[in-house]
């Protein structure tokens, strides 16, 4: 009679240290990368995100004096860095952003401190020409338009 011999097989359940340390090496370097990316995202987006809320309020304000047919006010205050329309929330610019109004007049001066008032009725138009919002070297302009109200025309670097 032949024994037929069994062979034990033994199985290696789990990982060993060192692939336990480079799945962990990895990650690390994954979420090190993209926390820099968003780091570097963040302030274009709050400087854009900005640029379209105020434009967001202009259009309001127009859409409300002809809705209630009567003068809407948008206060503009340079220094404290809010707006909002007479009566309604006040909302802030970041801090990192400086803002700039340019008034319709030909000669007029550009507008940095103090306070702006943009007023819609439903007889007249814009009284400003363009808000600049600069961060850094990055600009965006929003001109004043008779059909759009408000828009984006200028999203560029000095």
């Amino acid at each position: 009679m032949v024994k037929s011999e069994k062979k034990i097989v033994q199985l290696s359940r789990g990982f060993t240290f060192i692939e336990i340390m480079i799945v962990i090496f990895l990650m690390s370097l994954i979420v090190g990368i993209t926390t820099i990316f968003f780091a570097n995202t963040l302030p274009s987006a709050k400087h854009k995100a900005t640029a379209r809320e105020l434009i967001a309020t202009i259009k309001y304000a127009r859409h409300l004096a002809f809705a209630k047919n009567e003068k809407q006010i948008i206060n503009i205050d340079l220094d404290a860095k809010k707006y909002s329309i007479e009566g309604r929330e006040i909302k802030t610019i970041p801090s990192e952003l400086s803002i700039t109004v340019y008034g319709n007049e030909v000669n007029a001066n550009p507008v940095r401190q103090g306070k702006y008032i943009i007023s819609y009725d439903t007889t007249n138009g814009s009284d400003w020409s363009f808000i600049e919002l600069a961060r850094k070297e990055k600009i965006i302009t929003i001109k004043s338009d008779p059909i759009m109200i408000a828009e984006i025309t200028d999203d560029k670097k000095k």
